[in-house]
């Protein structure tokens, strides 16, 4: 689920599934200090599972099942190390355009568009059949243990049954320590050359999305493309037509003045305090959370080498709807340049914990990510940045690694009256065209599109709505409930 919050460097960033693992964990009422294999739920939040260039959207509900079952080729039991992938290789009669897991008992299931996925290294045809390869990707944090894992497949003129494997986790390989340096040796020493960190597997945060993280339920922030029927007699999943992108409004006509008009530097300045109400509702689990954050910005510190202003953020999620997706407080440090009118969003760090556990997860945004008010209706501009995660639990750490890069076109609409729970406000809208190029620990990286509308209020500055729709045709809404800044509602 893509989440929102609404300051206006906030909501830049889109939940990656690392963090909606830490949001996860927060609310999670397990007593052990461990990422257990066996809890389902949380299990479902931190894998990544795929095949080929398709990489699986998690779905709420029941698992499609039908009659017959896909064979397993090999054994029913696999084994991998926390921090690697899993492989399963599932064979099936005639082609499939779509795969389903489930993770042991967990309320929701990954659903794989097979279309996408056909790329010499997830298909091969053979004496049993059509077999597709899925990797399992595995954070270094999940502890040692078991899951069973239900596969089902459909081609739009049938669904097979569920067939089980166990997967077996082992612990993640821990680093030799280095030892402590001896006596200069009689001779030059020579330079070691440096080793590339081991990368665990993590799914990768989504482009950025109109607000800040905030507790999320799931992570779908990959969709993938509708699946089709496979063609017959040929014994391959039929290609996807890549849909054609949105063209971006165009400004109305006598739409308002220039976006500097939704600037507010007070937003930036140290000693600012905010309160704010925001609710979002997922376009592809329809599940609503109300997110009520109080956030202080606290002053210039350093990120990632940079200066920057720092905001503290303390939120906490509820749902009315899905109260297994409630968190504990989760707190995190947003950080953000200010240059003239337009503002750089450099990153993230989120801090989630649950009796005595903690998830550290720093995204870093490289150059950054920009918001220009500088622009007039009608006028855009382009940029394009990666985004890199690092994850640290359970005494494990992910090294940085490249996520996501992201290529958005921000066009200036102008202004216009927006009504939201807070109120209604004259507001100046923007669009956003983003296009990202996800990498997924043991496949190819696939590219995926969203659109993206945002509306901030004139005078204030603060973040008022947003709606996002993704390539898969879901669409994600925003909007502020409440907010203050020190203590004065914003009008």
């Amino acid at each position: 689920m893509k989440t929102s919050s609404a300051l206006l460097p906030r909501h830049w960033i889109k939940t990656s599934l690392a963090i909606g693992l830490a949001l996860t964990l927060s609310a999670c009422s397990d007593t052990s200090d461990t990422v257990a294999p066996t809890d389902s739920v949380v299990m479902s939040q931190a894998v990544s599972i795929g095949s080929g260039n398709s990489k699986g959207v998690l779905r709420s509900g029941t698992m499609p099942t039908g009659n017959g079952t896909p064979g397993i080729i090999g054994s029913n039991i696999v084994e991998a190390r926390a921090g690697e992938s899993a492989l399963i290789d599932v064979s099936f009669d005639t082609a499939m355009t779509t795969l389903y897991a489930k993770i042991g008992n967990a309320p929701q299931y990954f659903q794989i568009d097979l279309s996408a996925a056909v790329d010499g290294k997830a298909l091969s045809i053979g004496k049993a059949g059509l077999t597709y390869r899925v990797a399992i990707a595995l954070p270094s944090y999940i502890n040692a243990g078991s899951f069973t894992l239900s596969l089902s497949g459909s081609n739009g003129n049938l669904t097979t049954g569920a067939s089980t494997v166990q997967v077996n986790v082992k612990s993640a390989t821990i680093p030799a320590p280095t030892p402590a340096p001896t006596a200069a040796p009689t001779t030059a020493p020579t330079t070691a050359p440096t080793t590339a960190p081991t990368t665990a597997p993590t799914t990768a945060p989504t482009t950025a999305p109109t607000t800040a993280p905030t507790p999320a339920p799931t992570s779908s922030t990959q969709p993938t493309a509708t699946p089709t029927a496979a063609p017959t007699p040929v014994p391959t999943a039929a290609p996807t037509t890549t849909p054609a992108p949105t063209a971006a409004p165009t400004a109305t006509p006598g739409s308002g003045s220039n976006a500097k008009a939704c600037f507010n530097p007070t937003l930036f300045t140290a000693g600012t305090v905010l309160d704010e109400v925001v609710r979002t509702t997922d376009g592809d689990s329809g599940i609503v959370l109300t997110t009520t954050s109080n956030i202080k910005v606290t002053g210039t510190k350093t990120f990632n080498g940079q200066q920057a202003i720092e905001s503290v953020y303390n939120s906490q999620a509820r749902s009315t709807t899905n109260p297994e997706f409630n968190s504990d407080v989760v707190n995190s440090l947003q950080y953000s340049q200010i240059s003239g009118t337009t503002a750089n969003f450099l990153g993230t760090h989120i801090t989630a914990t649950s009796n005595g556990f903690a998830i550290d997860t720093t995204v870093t945004l490289e150059p950054g990510r920009q918001q220009r008010f500088d622009l007039n209706p009608g006028q855009s501009f382009d940029q394009t940045y990666d985004t890199y995660t690092e994850i640290a639990a359970a005494g494990f750490s992910q090294g940085k690694t490249l996520t996501t890069t992201t290529t958005t076109t921000i066009t200036y609409l102008g202004q216009e009256s927006v009504t939201v729970p807070a109120g209604t406000f004259t507001a100046c809208k923007f669009f956003d065209e983003n296009t990202s190029t996800t990498s997924l620990t043991g496949a190819p990286s696939s590219a995926t599109q969203t659109d993206t509308t945002t509306w901030f209020a004139v005078g204030s500055g603060y973040f008022l709505k947003s709606t996002s729709t993704s390539d898969n045709g879901a669409t994600d809404e925003s909007v502020l409930v409440s907010g203050k800044i020190n203590g004065t509602p914003i009008q």
